[in-house]
């Protein structure tokens, strides 16, 4: 396919060998730079849900990570119904003590389970 995509453009065929390399070259780093994107953004996103207390924090970083390869609406499409759920219940704000409380705790965890392991 890739020989007769090339044997069709009206090109010399050196010039057509370089369109399509670097038309490749620029594909791969396209959609690297999304997928390292889409690893930040779910990661950020599985923090966040992790800091404000709500359900599997693990989970929704991963979808976010998924969403986030939809061009334009990508992680909004958790992020929005997740802020009017907050909203919804009354949670429109995470009181320091409760972040400063989680931060401790799992602080408190990693210690003990490195001392365990190392």
């Amino acid at each position: 396919m890739r020989l007769r995509l090339r044997d069709r453009l009206p090109f010399p065929r050196d010039d057509s060998e370089r369109l399509m390399r670097d038309t490749r070259d620029l594909v791969i780093a396209s959609v690297s730079a999304g997928l390292a994107v889409a690893a930040v953004q779910g990661l950020v996103g599985g923090v966040a849900f992790w800091l404000l207390g709500l359900g599997a924090p693990v989970v929704w970083g991963v979808v976010i990570a998924l969403c986030s390869l939809i061009p334009v609406v990508g992680a909004a499409l958790v992020w929005v119904p997740a802020g009017i759920g907050l909203l919804l219940a009354g949670r429109n704000r995470t009181r320091p003590d409760d972040v400063h409380r989680r931060r401790a705790r799992h602080r408190a965890w990693w210690t003990t389970s490195c001392a365990r392991c190392c």
